[in-house]
């Protein structure tokens, strides 16, 4: 029941964003306004990143993946919309006119003014930028939704501050409804005909908000970094742990260790190769190996829970004294890895492999 209610309760946000997603597409496709395109990135973003699900053991990079696929969205919206509004200004519509002829001399010259008379005008209707009146409702649950979200602690903070999150979520509907107002002031003086203002200032305001937008989720991306490159933790020294390693067990030397942080904390997973020597003349050897490796076993584990570890993945390998340089027997399989635990068991007290 627990779990069903904290599922329920991680799902509305997603469930409000989404339905939120589909009205502002609708907008975008139905007006073709640079400022009613806009809105989409931000809430494609939030509604990707808190996207809900349940991931099983050794899937816990799945909302990693939907906090970059959320980035990289928000980007895209972005560029569309940035080269759409540099279109825009560098090739006025007034001027060029889209008539796509590619001759100076045309053979129908009625039908030709006409087509070009007609695609000018769908032109028009098409780089409108006046904001509908129909678009401020949805703008304003935009701005509830995400002030309700902001205020329960319910978004990602993408590595910024409240203030700076304010902005981020709410700078596009501000500039939507500044817009209107000045649009709304034009109409009513009937001054829209006589003066390029609106048609400059969509695009305009347009690119400065890319531009602000894209430099303030440059710090998720750098959030994100060192979990999608496998980082070691600062904080975890891998020489100074092999050599406590080495001084705490005789004859025991640790080859290999992968420490790599798991998102969104500090916590971490370790996979560790260790040499453990022993003496296989003796006839006792394989339990006093797997006693041994026991106890090393639940040092190192210990050590690392303490420190964070989330997960800890051991592969001893036995090394006869008696042997120079012996060949590597590797004893790693998947029930290794999902069951969390080193790689070699007792069965009827004899040491074996889950290869």
């Amino acid at each position: 029941m627990k779990a069903l209610e904290l599922c329920k309760a991680q799902e509305w946000p997603f469930l409000l964003l989404l339905l939120l997603v589909i009205a502002e597409s609708t907008f975008a496709l139905r007006y073709h306004i640079l400022m009613c395109n806009l809105p989409l990135a931000d809430t494609l973003l939030l509604m990707v990143s808190l996207f809900h699900h349940q991931h099983t053991r050794g899937q816990t990079a799945a909302p990693l993946f939907q906090r970059i696929c959320g980035c990289v969205s928000f980007c895209a919206i972005l560029f569309v919309n940035a080269s759409h509004a540099l279109e825009m200004m560098t090739e006025p519509m007034e001027s060029s006119g889209h008539s796509h002829s590619h001759s100076d001399d045309n053979i129908f010259p009625d039908v030709h003014e006409n087509a070009t008379t007609a695609v000018n005008d769908s032109v028009s209707i098409f780089y409108s930028s006046i904001v509908p009146a129909s678009f401020l409702p949805v703008i304003i649950i935009d701005v509830l939704i995400k002030l309700i979200l902001l205020c329960s602690n319910r978004l990602p903070p993408f590595s910024l501050n409240r203030p700076l999150q304010v902005v981020l979520h709410l700078l596009v509907p501000v500039a939507v409804f500044v817009l209107y107002g000045v649009g709304w002031q034009r109409e009513k003086a009937s001054m829209i005909e006589d003066s390029p203002l609106l048609s400059t200032l969509d695009p305009l305001v347009t690119i400065g908000i890319c531009i602000i937008s894209a430099v303030m989720i440059v710090p998720a991306f750098h959030e994100m970094k060192p979990y999608v490159f496998a980082d070691t933790p600062q904080f975890f020294d891998i020489d100074q742990f092999t050599t406590e390693i080495s001084t705490h067990f005789d004859s025991v030397q640790c080859t290999h260790i992968h420490v790599y942080r798991i998102w969104p904390n500090q916590n971490f997973e370790a996979l560790i190769h260790i040499n453990i020597e022993v003496n296989k003349s003796e006839e006792k050897w394989s339990n006093l190996a797997s006693s041994r490796y026991s106890d090393i076993s639940k040092y190192i584990r210990s050590a690392m829970k303490k420190g964070g570890a989330e997960k800890v993945i051991i592969e001893p390998r036995f090394i006869d004294r008696s042997i120079d340089n012996p060949e590597w027997q590797g004893c790693v399989g998947a029930k290794c890895y999902i069951e969390d635990r080193g790689c070699c068991s007792m069965v009827n007290h004899l040491l074996t492999t889950d290869a």
